[in-house]
C-alpha cells in the first residue's frame, strides 16, 4: 500500500497538533510546519514524484 502523505502549514500550534492527531489516526503520514519558510525549504527538497496533499493557512506572519 502506498503511504498517503499530507503536509500542513499553519501558525496555530493547537490546530497543527489536532490536525496531525486526526489525520494520523486515519492512516496518513502527516508533516507539519508553523513557519512557512521552513515548509518551503522542506517541500522543495522532497521527491516531486511522490503524491501528497498540501493544506495551507492563508494568513501567516511573514508570508501569506
Amino acid at each position: 500500500m502506498t503511504t498517503r502523505t499530507i503536509y500542513v502549514v499553519d501558525d496555530n500550534p493547537a490546530f497543527l497538533e489536532s490536525t496531525r492527531f486526526w489525520l494520523a489516526g486515519l492512516g496518513y503520514e502527516v508533516h507539519t510546519w508553523d513557519d512557512p519558510a521552513a515548509a518551503i525549504e522542506a517541500l522543495a527538497a522532497r521527491d516531486a514524484r511522490d503524491e501528497a496533499c498540501l493544506m495551507l493557512d492563508v494568513r501567516m506572519p511573514g508570508l501569506s
